[in-house]
């Protein structure tokens, strides 16, 4: 079943995620592309700084340029920024949020991740 997939990997989490940054940051820098990694928590992420840690770190140890993302949602209502009151992923709203954000990220990297000379 799914549940005894997920409880035999969940030991090999971190080395998997640690594979799979490796992986796409070898084959950007293969063909000339500066990997960009960006921090978006879920609209209810309760530990948005912890979690942002521990993936910040492994990004940047495969030289992924790194975007914190962790305020997207300040000063609006959860509630109308997630999907449903079921599903915790961002809504309409909070995909707004995420796209504003995520372009003026790129604009003031745009040096650092090559899209200025």
């Amino acid at each position: 079943s799914r549940q005894q997939i997920v409880k035999q990997l969940l030991p090999y989490s971190r080395s998997i995620m640690d594979w799979g940054y490796s992986e796409l940051s070898k084959v950007c820098i293969e063909n000339g592309i500066k990997p960009v990694w960006a921090f978006i928590p879920t609209p209810k992420d309760d530990l948005p700084r912890l979690n942002y840690q521990k993936f910040h770190e492994m990004a940047t140890k495969h030289q992924f340029v790194t975007f914190d993302m962790s305020a997207v949602y300040k000063g609006y209502d959860i509630n109308k920024i997630q999907a449903s009151e079921k599903d915790l992923h961002p809504g309409v709203i909070g995909h707004q949020l995420i796209s504003k954000l995520f372009v003026a990220k790129i604009i003031e990297n745009s040096r650092v991740i090559g899209l200025e000379k």
